[in-house]
């Protein structure tokens, strides 16, 4: 089975892209969707046992992944593939203040303006759809 990761910053279009593939057949989670756990702080973490019984089950060719959370990078080697999703900071700024569906990316704070919830380098490094994991963060 292959094991693909679509990750990126809030609004990058990561659940969009797991609804058209689930849509078209295709395996595909979001993590969002009850895979992750909220710390004390705020964070958000994937939750690691779930995480890990799903990457073993072998019940499909083709699984899709999507996601951001700091502890992703200890699953990087059990991933064929990792393709880090992007947008240009303006486009990202519109779809935060349109969005409905959570509140990922948005700040309480100066009367929940849009703000970017982490940078890309937080999810993984470089785009990359190479079939190595990229490197980890190392700021």
């Amino acid at each position: 089975m292959e094991r693909v990761l679509l990750t990126g910053m809030s609004a990058t279009g990561k659940s969009a892209v797991v609804r058209e593939l689930a849509a078209r057949g295709y395996k595909a989670i979001d993590t969002d969707d009850g895979w992750c756990q909220v710390l004390a702080d705020g964070r958000q973490l994937w939750r690691e046992d779930a995480i890990a019984a799903l990457l073993a089950t072998e019940d499909t060719d083709i699984l899709f992944v999507a996601g951001c959370e700091e502890n992703q990078v200890r699953f990087y080697p059990q991933f064929d593939h990792i393709i880090l999703l992007s947008a240009p900071t303006e486009i990202l700024m519109q779809r935060l203040a349109a969005r409905t569906s959570n509140s990922f990316g948005r700040s309480s704070a100066a009367g929940c303006s849009p703000t970017p919830r982490r940078s890309n380098r937080d999810c993984g490094g470089q785009p990359t759809t190479r079939s190595s994991p990229p490197p980890p963060c190392t700021s």
